[in-house]
């Protein structure tokens, strides 16, 4: 074999001693990333699970299960927990995660999730300055990644107003067009969220005929979900609606 031969069995040798390795470690990269998914996958269906079931167990398995934090980043984690307590009604801990997650730098998608639960919550406190801190902060992330372009968060923005003229203000005057958008949306646990909303506006307008049809209508279409407990104290006594 002349020289020329040899150097270029040499440097296919060669060639391939770096190749192969490098192949390996693409292939366990892969199958890592698959593994990690995998488990992710897995465990957010059984926290849903028990959210439903048992937010007690849910919190407790979040609280404690330290294997959670090799598959979900920490500020999800929070909001996974934001999430059970506001659902328990633990205050303290519901204010303690806020303060966190207010302090932490948060992914985009992370933190209009904060915001809208954040809102959620200090609508149902009556804390109007914290309301709309959280509302603004939502417009600023969104107007600040260009998304409030789209039709989807542009939505997300209008419902945090529509929380905000019927939970806080009571604004009366928004009625017709609460009502013309319940009629002209299709699915029907966003249709009962309108009709709901309708029937808290109609029962502050004195209207209190209108308030048991819209609260009937809502029933229907929340039946078996967070809203039906409150739809149910509701239609026995009128005033509950301003409590909720």
């Amino acid at each position: 074999m002349d020289v020329l031969s040899l150097a270029a069995a040499g440097g296919l040798t060669i060639g391939w001693w770096i190749v192969i390795p490098t192949l390996v470690m693409i292939v366990l990269v892969f199958l890592g990333l698959w593994l990690l998914s995998s488990l992710r996958t897995q465990a957010e269906r059984e926290l849903k699970e028990l959210y439903r079931r048992d937010v007690a167990l849910y919190l407790e398995r979040l609280e404690n299960n330290r294997r959670l934090s090799l598959v979900f980043r920490r500020s999800v984690l929070l909001l996974y927990k934001l999430e059970g307590y506001m659902k328990a009604g633990r205050d303290e801990q519901i204010r303690s995660t806020i303060a966190r997650l207010d302090g932490m730098r948060l992914p985009p998608r992370d933190e209009l999730l904060f915001l809208q639960e954040r809102l959620s919550y200090f609508v149902s406190v009556r804390d109007r300055e914290e309301a709309l801190a959280s509302r603004d902060r939502m417009i600023r992330l969104l107007e600040k990644t260009k998304a409030d372009r789209e039709e989807r968060y542009q939505k997300i923005l209008r419902d945090a107003d529509q929380i905000v003229k019927v939970y806080l203000d009571r604004d009366v005057s928004f009625l017709p067009e609460l009502v013309r958008e319940a009629g002209e949306t299709a699915a029907s646990a966003q249709r009962g969220v309108l009709q709901y909303r309708a029937a808290i506006l109609y029962h502050f307008a004195g209207d209190e005929e209108k308030t048991e049809i819209y609260l009937k209508r809502a029933s229907k279409n929340l039946k078996n979900s967070y809203y039906s407990v409150m739809i149910k104290e509701a239609l026995e006594d009128h005033t509950a609606l301003e409590r909720q």
